[in-house]
């Protein structure tokens, strides 16, 4: 079968209608873990690093603060802490969305170390990561995330172990949720109150 060729270079002129909403109802947290049971290092004798948790949306949702249970009886020093927001496989973060830098972490369980991530706009659906690592600001500094028992673990708390990600439950036999959770406010599933337009 031959193509067809014209002679000239078509300009196609493509629209399709994309959400643009405001979306500041339908608020909540969203958090995996249990009853804070153990603390969990960094660094660590084994070079464990960027221990995160995945979260689901199952809508469109716009993140307004992520907040991290650091232990203040783990932590040693004046650790700082830089926090990423990823995209998921849907087992394991990929690429970074963005980064906080919180330095030094002044705010241990149970007291959270919050951010507001209102200014980034960050609207998501589906899977995605929030965790951290720690900034070393001193010889001998240590930041420890808290977590539950691992006892209604789900598969969604990973780290970063000989240059790749491992689930918390593979690596360490446990399935913890760390003590990581988001405010959100959502859209109803297939809804969007306000679209515009976008062509190319």
């Amino acid at each position: 079968m031959a193509n067809y060729d014209p002679g000239y270079d078509d300009n196609w002129v493509i629209e399709v209608d994309v959400c643009c909403a405001i979306i500041d109802n339908a608020c909540d947290n969203l958090n995996y873990a249990g009853t804070p049971t153990y603390y969990w290092p960094e660094p660590d004798a084994y070079g464990d690093t960027y221990r995160n948790q995945r979260f689901t949306n199952v809508e469109y949702c716009s993140l307004k603060t992520i907040n991290l249970g650091f232990d203040g009886t783990g932590s040693i020093g004046a650790p700082g802490a830089q926090v990423n927001i990823w995209n998921s496989d849907g087992t394991y973060p990929t690429s970074v969305i963005t980064s906080y830098l919180i330095n030094p972490v002044v705010d241990f369980f149970p007291v959270f170390t919050s951010i507001d991530v209102t200014p980034a706009n960050l609207i998501l659906a589906g899977d995605y990561h929030v965790g951290y690592t720690t900034i070393l600001n001193n010889p001998g500094d240590v930041l420890a995330i808290l977590s539950d028992d691992g006892n209604s673990g789900s598969g969604r708390s990973v780290e970063f172990y000989l240059g790749q990600w491992w689930l918390m439950a593979n690596s360490w036999g446990v399935d913890v949720d760390f003590l990581i959770n988001v405010d959100r406010c959502c859209l109803p599933p297939g809804y969007c109150p306000v679209t515009c337009s976008a062509t190319d």
